[in-house]
């Protein structure tokens, strides 16, 4: 292997904890645990984790963590002149040779990884049949706990990513649970495209959930505001629900200052008629009127079956004839199917669980959030 490449191996080590924990520990015998491994640096400095946080002897620390192969690379390499280097908490090797020392001439512990030899003879074997289909053959001949262990990290970590991007939006709505479960919600529905849902996550953020929450218990209220709020009343058709939409949207414009968003035309050029964008806003409308308090709702849920259920909406009235305004059809059913409310499940409930969880230091619901998307189909 190429030293970029076992940089590569080491650090694959480190982000999914393949190392013998039990015997991570400083040159001196001090145990080292591991709290948060930290954020690779996709950069120019692959062996560097950032936002680390590790316990040396007891003592909690939080900064950088760096990836060589032998401590004595620090030097070598130079690190302690580099400034992204400043913050390293941890020098993680495979072999810890030398003693090393940052800039202001103070000890850096460094930490020798254990692992398992045959990841090592695995990577070799991948590395060399790159590109002729190997991996899947390589990975059956591997034992099964190996492969659901490693399945389960790359899930964990996913998970962690979308944490990540739950936490800023919750950043943004002021640590308000339920309009981050509300714009995550509206985002989920977008379904396909990046444009699609960049246009969901739009209306969500111009129409807040609190003023949604005022009107629930009045479905052809809610509808009105999300059909007003995304620019679908503005047309001229001779259709009474469209009229009546209209009126109601009038009034209620008028009442929370809301304006229709200037978007043009949803499109629903390629897509299937329950896909179409005026039935996926009419069972949000409906979502959101049967439980104004869906967050605590799912928060509260204990078992996959639960969740499901608070998501078996049907559309009824004018929506059983209609798959947009101003045109009848067939009547259908317009329920969630089972895949979208999957598609739910998957970008939705199990990330704001497991959010929250972190959020609130509840192991409980990040266990209950890895269950759940266990359980739930696979996501197509």
């Amino acid at each position: 292997m190429t030293e970029e490449q076992q940089i590569d191996l080491l650090s694959f080590v480190w982000q999914h904890g393949l190392y013998d924990a039990g015997r991570l520990a400083t040159r001196d015998g001090e145990p080292v645990a591991v709290i948060r491994p930290g954020s690779r640096d996709a950069g120019q400095r692959p062996g560097l984790f950032r936002g680390a946080e590790i316990s040396i002897g007891g003592k909690t620390l939080a900064g950088h963590v760096a990836i060589h192969r032998r401590a004595s690379e620090w030097g070598v390499l130079r690190r302690n002149n580099d400034p992204e280097y400043d913050g390293v908490i941890l020098n993680a090797v495979a072999d810890n040779d030398r003693l090393a020392y940052k800039l202001d001439n103070t000890l850096l512990p460094a930490a020798t990884m254990k692992y398992n030899l045959s990841l090592e003879r695995l990577h070799e074997t991948l590395l060399a049949s790159a590109g002729n289909g190997r991996c899947a053959q390589e990975m059956a001949r591997m034992d099964d706990i190996v492969v659901k262990n490693a399945c389960t990290r790359l899930m964990v970590e996913r998970l962690e990513r979308k944490c990540g991007e739950i936490l800023e939006i919750l950043r943004s709505v002021n640590g308000s649970w339920y309009e981050t479960f509300y714009i995550v919600m509206f985002r989920t529905m977008g379904l396909g495209s990046t444009e699609s849902k960049r246009r969901y996550m739009a209306l969500a953020k111009a129409l807040p959930y609190a003023t949604v929450c005022r009107e629930c218990g009045a479905l052809p209220a809610v509808e009105a505001l999300l059909f007003g709020v995304a620019g679908f009343l503005e047309d001229h058709f001779a259709d009474d629900y469209y009229l009546q939409m209209q009126e109601r949207f009038a009034e209620l414009s008028g009442k929370y200052n809301l304006k229709a968003l200037k978007f043009g035309v949803w499109s629903s050029h390629g897509m299937r008629p329950a896909n179409f964008p005026a039935i996926r806003i009419a069972q949000l409308a409906k979502l959101i009127d049967s439980n104004e308090f869906m967050f605590r709702n799912v928060i509260s849920c204990e078992t996959l079956a639960q969740v499901k259920k608070l998501f078996d909406i049907e559309l009824r009235d004018y929506w059983r004839e209609h798959f947009t305004f101003d045109r009848r059809s067939p009547e259908a059913n317009k329920s969630l199917g089972e895949m979208t409310i999957d598609i739910f499940i998957i970008n939705l409930v199990v990330p704001i669980l497991f959010a929250f969880g972190s959020f609130m230091e509840e192991e409980a619901l990040r266990e209950r959030a890895l269950d759940f998307l266990d359980e739930v189909a696979p996501e197509t």
